[in-house]
């Protein structure tokens, strides 16, 4: 087992034990942005988990692509908590966000876009 492994296995731990606590409070208090809180971690958990099961199973090639593709929906997910938080104005959709990130996580995986959605 590598270090890298050994990192993501925590991080994976931190961010599903984070997703259950706001679920816990959401639970308690029904407030609408802890729901979305718990959600955007268990997105983050999820983008953890191949690179976690990396040394016990094989990863396909695509879920690098599905991987960028959670984190950024996880980043999308928190600003958007944050503006239900602040009760900000609503901003523009977040479909279009997400669809953005999908293609473009999709263009670099195809190697159309030599910009990884990762080091933005």
């Amino acid at each position: 087992m590598t270090s890298w492994s050994i990192i993501a296995i925590t991080l994976l731990t931190a961010s599903a034990l984070t997703s259950g606590f706001f679920a816990y409070m959401h639970s308690l208090r029904r407030q609408a942005y802890l729901m979305l809180w718990s959600a955007g971690w268990c997105l983050l958990a999820l983008h953890y988990l191949s690179p976690a099961l990396e040394p016990w199973i094989a990863v396909a090639p695509w879920q690098s692509a599905v991987n960028q593709w959670l984190l950024a929906a996880a980043a999308l997910l928190f600003f958007s908590t944050a503006r239900v938080y602040t009760e900000a104005r609503p901003g523009p959709p977040p479909n279009r966000g997400r669809g953005f990130f999908v293609l473009w996580t999709t263009a670099f995986y195809l190697h159309s876009v030599s910009v990884s959605p990762q080091l933005v």
